[in-house]
């Protein structure tokens, strides 16, 4: 993700004003992949 990013800014998709909410997308996505990881070393669960 982060090389995505880092290529958008290079492109210059996003501008400078952009970055805060670029920072922001970035720590949502890296905790979600987280938390899928951390999930996966889990027991399943029974329902």
């Amino acid at each position: 993700m982060d090389t995505q990013f880092e290529i958008a800014i290079i492109l210059k998709y996003y501008k400078n004003g952009h970055m805060k909410e670029l920072e922001q997308y970035l720590e949502s996505t890296f905790r979600m992949l987280s938390k899928m990881i951390s999930n996966l070393n889990q027991p399943p669960t029974t329902h």
